[in-house]
């Protein structure tokens, strides 16, 4: 009786700390998440910008093509942190 209510005891002390960890993830995820939203909004607010600006064919295509690097270099960045995470991840599992 005695090791039933331990156990009992063990698992919701480790579902409740799980629990606190899932949060703490989320609200982390979360801010992320809203980070890059807010970058997103302002590089295509300095595009609208840009286009507005602009007089002429060349002016606009150099707008277009100046937000295009950017978000490219973007992507390549995020590509190479997804890939850093899950090589570590594997070195990880390996351990």
């Amino acid at each position: 009786m005695r090791s039933i209510l331990v156990i009992l005891i063990f698992t919701i002390t480790a579902s409740v700390s799980a629990n606190e960890m899932n949060k703490e993830r989320f609200e982390k995820r979360k801010a992320k998440v809203v980070e890059m939203a807010e970058k997103r909004i302002k590089d295509l607010q300095t595009l609208k910008s840009c286009v507005s600006k602009a007089k002429e064919r060349d002016a606009l295509k150099k707008c277009q093509e100046t937000h295009r690097e950017k978000v490219m270099s973007e992507m390549k960045s995020r590509k190479e942190m997804r890939k850093e995470r899950k090589e570590k991840r594997h070195n990880k599992s390996e351990n």
